[in-house]
């Protein structure tokens, strides 16, 4: 008597159609982009599911339907409790940073929070080199560091040890407000697990700009002034940079599956992106951005 096959699993067809319509939502502006930080804290609920899905098996309808359901429930059930779990009910602290630029003519920064939302500014006063509150969960230990190099002051905010940790809808996650020099020329790194980045930075004597973000958003303004580069690479989510009209850019995508929209009259050769006034722009940007899942958004202001 022949045997009858094992239908395909369901947890994978349901993955695919899931991510896709996620991916729609945030293209359209329904579902932000940050809704990829949840993900990435759920990830055991998959193996759970494929679990479910070996066990029980798929022989007929009703074993379909059967296996359908419990997928679902614990999906829901594991997102629910995710929502549920709030960081700084559960301890996180408020810390003040921030150290003197002192006699250094030049400096680089450096902020890694585990898991927060970034957000980052030019400082009124020219005295000192950073200064801002920084929240961490208390699983970890927030490290603050200032060398000189020379002429140069080399700063380092990061939060170290724990396990790592995301934050999903409806929780308070933790906050990162700091505020950098603006009278000396500088070199910002930026290093994150997950969360959302914003970065004002149009008021800063801006060199350099390194920023890498497994998951979530990145929206960063740029300063008018100067000649400088700036690589930003993600994951999974959306890059935004706001550039002043009168700065020449050039962009260099290498994104495995991202939209790509940009201001009109920038011309386009291969992945890379330059604006009408590049070439003779006093002031201009080399931008580098890699993007394996999302959307690049350039927008002139």
């Amino acid at each position: 008597m022949e045997r009858k096959a094992r239908r395909g699993g369901l947890v994978g067809p349901l993955v695919v159609i899931g991510l896709g319509l996620l991916f729609l939502l945030n293209n359209l502006g329904v579902v932000e982009w940050s809704v990829w930080r949840v993900l990435m804290e759920a990830w055991p609920l998959l193996l759970i599911a494929i679990g479910i899905d070996l066990l029980i098996g798929r022989r007929s309808i009703a074993g379909d339907l059967l296996v359908l359901i419990l997928i679902l429930a614990v999906f829901a059930g594991g997102f629910w409790l995710i929502r549920g779990t709030d960081l700084l009910a559960a301890g996180a602290q408020t810390t003040n940073v921030g150290r003197p630029l002192g006699g250094a003519s030049r400096a680089r920064i450096v902020l890694q929070p585990a898991a927060a939302e970034l957000r980052v500014r030019a400082l009124a006063s020219a005295v000192a080199l950073v200064e801002g509150t920084a929240q961490y969960a208390r699983s970890h230990t927030l490290r603050e560091d200032l060398k000189m190099s020379g002429q140069t002051a080399v700063y380092t905010l990061e939060t170290v040890g724990g396990a790592f940790t995301t934050v999903g809808f409806g929780q308070r996650q933790p906050i990162w407000d700091v505020g950098i020099n603006r009278s000396v020329p500088l070199e910002l790194g930026v290093k994150m697990g997950a969360g959302v980045i914003t970065l004002d930075l149009s008021e800063v004597m801006l060199e350099e700009l390194e920023i890498d973000l497994g998951a979530g958003q990145t929206i960063v303004t740029l300063p008018a002034d100067g000649r400088f580069n700036a690589n930003v690479s993600i994951g999974i989510g959306q890059i935004a940079v706001v550039v002043p009209s009168i700065l020449g850019v050039r962009l260099e995508s290498s994104s495995a599956l991202a939209a790509v929209a940009m201001p009109e009259g920038y011309a386009k050769k291969d992945n890379t992106y330059t604006s009408p006034n590049y070439a003779g722009a006093e002031s201009r940007v080399d931008l580098k951005v890699g993007v394996a899942i999302g959307r690049v958004v350039i927008r002139e202001e």
